[in-house]
């Protein structure tokens, strides 16, 4: 991996501190597989008691070299570095809480990427890795904000975990994104309902997960009240269901008149 020819020319200014930092981690990540110091040097940078500690750009850079570190960490030490993160990011007392929203969102997005593309080059399902990297997964899903009219609230982030999200394995990803009837649920669980179904929509849209799939959930969309951040969900489904066949679009619309005839608070009362 050419980790040197990617260091960013951020200013012109040697004795910026902040960029000779990150060109100590860029020579460190270059070199560490055959430089033992350097190697422990990284270790110790990613224990979370000095993660936590490090500025956001040094931060920044390490998780956008995470596939990098479990090349040269042993199995032990990735999962560790994982579990650390995975408390850095969810933990309500991490420091991370003390950066702004969008900081915060920008740090995600990245730890998004590093998974990626952990994912593609180094984690497979039959992996040991994988159990502990999907965990994270699990744990990064909740934190993808909506906006109060269901719209995702930082863009970025949610694309860099849609493109995470395709790359994963179907088979448990489809799991973790399981919706029950919003007929019961509390305001944070309704909110949470809306987040899976709107990932849900945006494989499908992509093409990683069949219109029929969404279908399972058809009655739980179509039945519950409009308002919120159920309107958004109406039309990334609608986004989703547009580019199925002309056969799924017919059962979807034949579906809507019929849950509409029957349900107290239908969605599909602005259907039309």
């Amino acid at each position: 991996m050419k980790v040197e020819a990617q260091i960013p020319h951020k200013s012109n200014n040697h004795r910026d501190p902040t960029l000779l930092r990150e060109e100590c981690l860029y020579f460190s990540l270059a070199h560490a597989d055959h430089i033992s110091p350097l190697l422990q040097f990284l270790d110790d940078l990613t224990d979370l008691p000095r993660f936590r500690r490090l500025e956001m750009n040094v931060q920044s850079v390490l998780l956008q070299y995470l596939s990098h570190l479990m090349k040269l960490f042993s199995d032990s030490r990735s999962k560790k570095l994982y579990d650390d993160l995975a408390v850095y990011f969810c933990s309500h007392s991490s420091s991370y809480l003390d950066y702004s929203p969008e900081q915060r969102s920008m740090l995600r997005m990245l730890f998004w990427k590093g998974i990626c593309k952990c994912l593609v080059e180094v984690v497979s399902e039959e992996t040991d890795s994988f159990s502990y990297v999907k965990k994270c997964i699990e744990w990064l899903v909740p934190l993808l904000n909506l906006c109060n009219d269901g719209q995702p609230e930082f863009v970025d982030e949610w694309s860099a975990a849609i493109k995470c999200l395709i790359v994963a394995q179907k088979s448990w990803s489809s799991d973790m994104l399981q919706v029950h009837s919003t007929t019961s649920l509390s305001e944070g669980e309704h909110v949470d309902a809306a987040r899976k179904i709107i990932i849900r929509a945006r494989l499908c849209f992509a093409g990683c997960v069949s219109a029929l799939e969404l279908g399972n959930i058809k009655t739980t969309i179509l039945s519950t009240t409009a308002d919120g951040v159920w309107w958004n969900v109406l039309v990334e489904v609608a986004a989703a269901v547009y580019s199925a066949d002309n056969g799924i679009k017919k059962q979807w619309l034949l579906d809507a008149l019929d849950i509409g005839c029957v349900t107290a608070h239908p969605s599909t009362q602005h259907l039309g």
